[in-house]
């Protein structure tokens, strides 16, 4: 199984006006993250604000931000190469790249 890397920008404490949906986008990849924990896949994340030290360790990090900065934001990584960035993975990208079978949908809370 692959091991998928995930950087993400910094946690507003408030989400500006018209951020509420990079908002749900980040609370439903929390959740896809989870599940794919829960599937035994290996995923880590790193938030730009907890762990700026770990954005320039990688190479291919550095460089993507170096080109595109801060708002190419999220950055997903798959054996050392970028395989999605500007946004969170699906579920069902999240299982592609760690090798799982499709998923199911995820429920909806009612």
């Amino acid at each position: 199984m692959a091991d998928i890397k995930v950087f993400e920008p910094v946690l507003a404490p408030d989400p500006a006006p018209g951020e509420p949906a990079f908002e749900e986008s980040r609370a439903r990849f929390a959740n896809d993250a989870v599940w794919l924990l829960a599937q035994g896949g290996h995923i880590e994340r790193f938030n730009l604000g907890l762990q700026p030290l770990a954005f320039p360790e990688l190479t291919i990090v550095k460089q993507f931000l170096t080109r595109h900065g801060m708002e190419g934001l999220p950055l997903v990584i798959v054996r050392n190469r970028i395989v999605l960035h500007g946004r969170y993975p699906t579920r069902e990208e999240l299982a592609r790249h760690a090798g799982l079978a499709e998923p199911p949908p995820p429920k909806l809370m009612p």
